[in-house]
This record gives C-alpha cells, sequence and structure tokens, in this order.
C-alpha cells in the first residue's frame, strides 16, 4: 500500500559571483597603507587561492616595510553560498637608492659653470635637504660669489621617490691681480735684475692673454732702446687671477752736448751763466765722478787763469734720466797785471763819513774807475767815477771800486762799519689812580755797542732812576724823560737820546649809594648807585639777597636792618666806596609817629606817615580837637609842618586819618593821634 507523498523541495541558489576588487595596488616601502576594500555581501578575507586557513571577515591592512608582491584572497557569501575568491594584489616598491652622484664641485669665481648632473632614474633636484619645490631640470650653480652652496638630488621608481644626495658647489676666490711695480727706466746697456711681483704662485708671462706661464721672473734686456711689457699672475688654490702688466723702458743714451769754447774775460768783469745746446743739463767741475748740478755755473773773473768746466745732457726723469758724455768748456780770465788796494776795514759813527785813498798798480792814464756800493744805495758814494771817493753810510756797508784798463778790470772790496745812534722808546703816556704805582720802561734799540749810562728825569717818587726800568709813585700828573748817553770810549761815539711819557694821575672815584632809607621785609628794594663805571653792592647781613650786585641800579631783599655797601670803580680802575642804612619795616602799612617839633631845628620838623609795601596814598589828613581840616595830601612822603592858613597850630594833640592801597591793590585804612610840641 502506497500511502501519501511527502513533498521535499530542493533549492538551488546561484552561486554568488567573485567581488568587486581594485588589483593591482601600488605601494612605496615604508608609506603608510590603507585596508584592503572589496564590494560584495559578506566578505571573507584570505591568504590563500583555496582551501585552509579559514576566512576572515576583517580586511587586512598590508605591509609596506618591505619591497616586494603579496597576493590576498575575498569572496563574498549570499544565501549561505560562499561564492569564489577574487585575487588582490599588493605591490611594495622598495625605496630608491641613492643617485651617483660627484661631490664636491669646485669653481674658481666668475668661471662659467656646467649644469650639475646625477645617474639615476627619474631625478628631481631640490635646494634643501627636506621638503621644498622640486624640479625636473638640473640647477646651473652660480660663481658671481665666493661661498658653498648643497645642491640636492633624488630618484624615482615607480612612482617612489628615494632619498636625496647632497651636492657641494664650492666657488673659490680668484685671486685680484699681483702687486707690481714698474721699475724705474733703465739707460740702454745697463745691467738689468729680474722682475718682482707680490704675490702667491707667481706665473710670468708674455702676453696678456694666452700662452704659457712661468714660474721664473724674467730680466730684462737693455740692448736696444724701447719699452717692452711683461705679464705675471698669482694662483691660490686652484684658482688663477688677472695678469698685471709690468712695464720695461730703455732709455737709448744721449750724446755730448754742443758748447762754446774757450771763453775769455776780463779779471773782475760781470760774467754771465755758462751756456750749453742739449736736454736736461747737468753741469761739473771734473772730467769724471762729482755731482753734477742742473744749475749753470757763472764763472768767477776776480782772479786771472785758466778754469775748465764740463756739462753733460740726459733724458727726462719720465724715459730713465739716462746721462750722456760731458763736453769740455774752458774759461781764461786775463788780468793785464792791474791791482787795486782799498786798505783795511773802518768804522765810523752815525752821521758821519770817510775819503779811501785807494792803492792802485800800475798807474797809467787811461784808468777807468767805477765805484759801486752793497747793502746800501750808491747815493751814499759823493762821486762814483773817481779813484778817491768819500762815502757816507747810515748802515753796515760794502763799498767796491773797480780799475778798467784797455777792456780788462780787477778790483777791490772795503767794509764800512756804522756805529749806529740808538733809538729811545718810553711807550704811549699812562693813567694811574692816586697813590697807585706805575712801571716805567724805556727801550733802547738800533744800537751795536755798550751803552754808558740810563737816567730817568726828574728823579723824585721814582724807584731806579739810572736804570731803564723803574717804578713811579707820582702824586699829580708828570711827564718822565729816559736819557740814554754814550761815549766814545766805551761804544765808540758819543751821543745823547731821550724820549719820554707822560703819567696821568687820576682823583679817587666819588661815589654815592643814596641816602639812608626804608624798606618793607622780604619785598625788592630799588637801590640806585652814582659816580663810577663799574658797581659792586655787598652787605655784611645775612639775610640780604641782591638780584644783580654788579649792576649800578641792583635790588636788594632784607629781612632785617642792614648796612649796605657800594664799591665803584672807574674807566682805568680807580676805586671809591659809600654806604647807606636801610631800616627794615613790616608790612604793608604806615608808619606814624605819635609827637613831632615843628621848631626849624631841623629834627622831626615835619609830620608824616612813612608807608612801608604801600603802592598809592589815596589821602593823609590831620583835624584838630574841635573836628576842623588842618592838613590834607595824597602826595608821598609830604608831611604837615604844624601850621594852619600860614599861622603856626597852636601845641595839643591832633587827630590823623589816613587811606591807602597795597601792592596787591588791598585797602589800608589807619587813624590816630599825635601830639604837637613846641
Amino acid at each position: 500500500c502506497e500511502g501519501p507523498r511527502a513533498a521535499i523541495t530542493v533549492t538551488i541558489n546561484p552561486t554568488p559571483a567573485l567581488p568587486v576588487v581594485t588589483s593591482p595596488i601600488a605601494y612605496c616601502q615604508g608609506a603608510s597603507s590603507a585596508i584592503l576594500t572589496a564590494t560584495g555581501a559578506n566578505l571573507l578575507w584570505y591568504t590563500t587561492a583555496t582551501g585552509l586557513p579559514a576566512g576572515s571577515a576583517t580586511a587586512p591592512t598590508p605591509s609596506t616595510a618591505s619591497g616586494g608582491s603579496t597576493t590576498y584572497y575575498v569572496s563574498q557569501t549570499l544565501l549561505g553560498c560562499e561564492g569564489p575568491r577574487a585575487a588582490i594584489t599588493v605591490n611594495v616598491t622598495a625605496t630608491p637608492a641613492l643617485p651617483t652622484i660627484v661631490t664636491p664641485v669646485t669653481y674658481c669665481q666668475g668661471v662659467t659653470p656646467a649644469v650639475l648632473t646625477a645617474t639615476g632614474t627619474n631625478l628631481l633636484w631640490y635646494n634643501v635637504a627636506v621638503g621644498g619645490a622640486s624640479s625636473t631640470t638640473a640647477p646651473t650653480p652660480s660663481t658671481t660669489s665666493v661661498g658653498s652652496t648643497i645642491y640636492y638630488v633624488s630618484q624615482t621608481i615607480n612612482n617612489c621617490e628615494g632619498p636625496r644626495a647632497a651636492i657641494t658647489v664650492t666657488v673659490n676666490t680668484t685671486p685680484a691681480a699681483p702687486i707690481v711695480t714698474n721699475p724705474a727706466p733703465y739707460c740702454q746697456n745697463a745691467t738689468t735684475v729680474a722682475l718682482t711681483a707680490t704675490g702667491t704662485n707667481l706665473l710670468w708671462y708674455a702676453a696678456m692673454v694666452g700662452g704659457t706661464g712661468s714660474a721664473t721672473a724674467p730680466i730684462p734686456s737693455s740692448a736696444s732702446a724701447g719699452s717692452t711689457t711683461y705679464y705675471v699672475s698669482q694662483t691660490i688654490g686652484v684658482c688663477e687671477g688677472p695678469r698685471a702688466a709690468i712695464t720695461v723702458t730703455i732709455t737709448g743714451t744721449p750724446l755730448a752736448p754742443t758748447v762754446t769754447s774757450p771763453i775769455t774775460y776780463c779779471p773782475n768783469d760781470p760774467a754771465i751763466a755758462l751756456t750749453a745746446d742739449g736736454t736736461n743739463l747737468l753741469w761739473y767741475n771734473v772730467a769724471i765722478g762729482g755731482t753734477g748740478s742742473s744749475t749753470a755755473p757763472t764763472p768767477i773773473t776776480s782772479s786771472p787763469g785758466s778754469f775748465n768746466f764740463y756739462v753733460s745732457q740726459s733724458t727726462s726723469a719720465a724715459t730713465g734720466s739716462c746721462e750722456g758724455p760731458r763736453a769740455l768748456i774752458v774759461v781764461n780770465v786775463n788780468n793785464n797785471n792791474l791791482t787795486v788796494n782799498l786798505g783795511r776795514d773802518t768804522t765810523i759813527c752815525e752821521g758821519e763819513s770817510v775819503k779811501f785813498t785807494p792803492m792802485v798798480s800800475p798807474t797809467p792814464p787811461n784808468i777807468i774807475y767805477t765805484w759801486r756800493a752793497l747793502l746800501v744805495p750808491n747815493s751814499t758814494i759823493d762821486n762814483l767815477s773817481i779813484k778817491d771817493a768819500t762815502v757816507n753810510p747810515v748802515n753796515n756797508a760794502t763799498y767796491i771800486l773797480n780799475a778798467k784798463i784797455n777792456g780788462c778790470a780787477t778790483e777791490d772790496t772795503v767794509n764800512v762799519n756804522v756805529r749806529w745812534k740808538p733809538i729811545v722808546n718810553t711807550g704811549t703816556d699812562k693813567a694811574i689812580c692816586l697813590t697807585q704805582n706805575v712801571l716805567l720802561t724805556g727801550i733802547v734799540t738800533h744800537f751795536n755797542g755798550l751803552i754808558n749810562s740810563f737816567a730817568w728825569t726828574p728823579i723824585d717818587s721814582l724807584s731806579t732812576p739810572t736804570l731803564p726800568i723803574t717804578i713811579a709813585n707820582p702824586i699829580k700828573t708828570t711827564l718822565y724823560t729816559f736819557t740814554v748817553t754814550t761815549t766814545k770810549a766805551l761804544y765808540g761815539c758819543d751821543f745823547v737820546v731821550s724820549d719820554a711819557v707822560k703819567v696821568n694821575v687820576q682823583s679817587i672815584s666819588n661815589p654815592f649809594a643814596g641816602n639812608d632809607t626804608i624798606a618793607v621785609k622780604g619785598i625788592p628794594h630799588q637801590l640806585k648807585g652814582t659816580g663810577g663805571l663799574n658797581y659792586a653792592w655787598s652787605s655784611p647781613s645775612s639775610s640780604a639777597s641782591f638780584s644783580n650786585p654788579f649792576i649800578q641800579n641792583a635790588k636788594v631783599t632784607l629781612l632785617d636792618d642792614a648796612n649796605v655797601y657800594l664799591k665803584i670803580t672807574d674807566n682805568i680802575g680807580c676805586e671809591g666806596k659809600d654806604s647807606l642804612f636801610i631800616k627794615v619795616y613790616e608790612g604793608p602799612t604806615y608808619y606814624v609817629p605819635n609827637t613831632f617839633t615843628p621848631n626849624g631845628d631841623g629834627f622831626n620838623d615835619v609830620f608824616r606817615a612813612i608807608p612801608v609795601g604801600i603802592s598809592n596814598t589815596v589821602y593823609f589828613r590831620v583835624f584838630n580837637r574841635f573836628g576842623q581840616l588842618m592838613f590834607e595830601t595824597n602826595k608821598w612822603l609830604k608831611g604837615w609842618d604844624g601850621t594852619f592858613k600860614g599861622k603856626d597850630a597852636a601845641s595839643g594833640t591832633y587827630v590823623w586819618m589816613i587811606s591807602g592801597t597795597d601792592r596787591d591793590f588791598k585797602k589800608v585804612d589807619m587813624k590816630g593821634t599825635v601830639i604837637l610840641i613846641r
């Protein structure tokens, strides 16, 4: 018996497709990696394509610690069915090595540099070791400035950049040209020496550019005249600097100058300087050696004989100062045996004359005589063309007599010394104060011997009347005369000369410091001094304070009664003194006496109110005991003389009233009584 059928449903679910993945994934060694991802449901991750180990629901994070390829697998599960595994390949590219470089790179300053190079793939260039912007173009270093610069380069493989290699570029200083000095020009065929220069590792060249340098300094040749330029550089490190030029000039030797010889003079004839035709002449008195002079000599014709002179020419200092041979000039002096003798030197007194009687040999009738003077005018000679001339110089002089015969002359010299008359000067007139001394000085000049005596007159009030310097103490204006006397025995001449000076005696100044007065305590009081040119105020009171004690009308501030002193000086320094007494009152107020005696004796005759610190008095009034107004005023320090309408008021008591304003414009009113006593 077949029973009912039971139903069994068999469901065949589709196998899930592969998850959607991205593969391969590339990293650089050491880079941060991300968790692997795939698109699918219920993902399971594996390290193998099939089989165990079991899948993990956690997506793995690839490691980038080392280079290489790793494959990861992932599947998805749908309706309990796991699909096939999709492969994800992770490629980790190893960090590229440093590029191959050449370092350091060295240049000399200013040299054209080359582009930097390195061996590697996909090179990147930097100017910093870390960070910074890169360039695929290799840099070209600058050689403008001296110093070191570091450049950096890396290579990139599979988009992975390796570390940076450092290339140091050093720019060394290009040395300056050596310090040279062009040697002084050489004369032709002179011995020359090797050239010199100041520098390091010198190299010598024959041209400014190119050629091969020599470490041996050249020795110039002087065989031919002309100029040759040599060049030299210095090298520091590997850098050679520019070349300095040294010019060597060879100057040709000049010929002997063209001269006229012999030259003939008469004795004592005026001679002219020798001449020669040449350049840069040098004159000698010897044929060989000696020191040449650029000044042509003038022959001396005072003595007969034959004299040799030599002259050469030379090139200019700029071209070497090369001197040629010397030419001979012979100078002949013929004296005709004529002699003149004026005798020995003589001395005269100022104002005297002397007559000369010269000895001349031989004495033919045709001798021409000519006198001349040195140091003084020729007019001191009475006749310039006679033999026995008379002279009267005022100063020492030299006289020369020239005797000429047949065109040739000879001469002799004599000195005349003059004893001068002394010049006396007592200076300008002087002014002194009475009782003062004055120094008198007699100055003696223009004398050339010993003076016998000095004398001042009058001798009264003089300290040393027989000396050039004396002190005078006159009591009145006096004219003093200073006399100098010389004698022939001591001085050689008899002279008496004098000069006078007046001493004006001025009386002592008459100062006036002002009358005794009053002042307000602590308020500046005006002083008024007269009688002088310069003023000096002072007071022994410790409370006295002067605004300026050295002016004529000074102000003084006092706190108590004080004596004030005034010292004055006039235009020549004479002094005078005066003083005044200042009574100090508290103020502002009026000081009014309580009695007065108008009896005409000059004491206390006027009843007045003394204002202290008051700037203005409005009224000052006096009333009798019946109230009758006896006196009224607003004048400063004006008072009542004890009269009323021209008649004497009676003795008795009177009432006074006063009103005024002080310096601060405050009103001051006072009243009281006074007793009139007759």
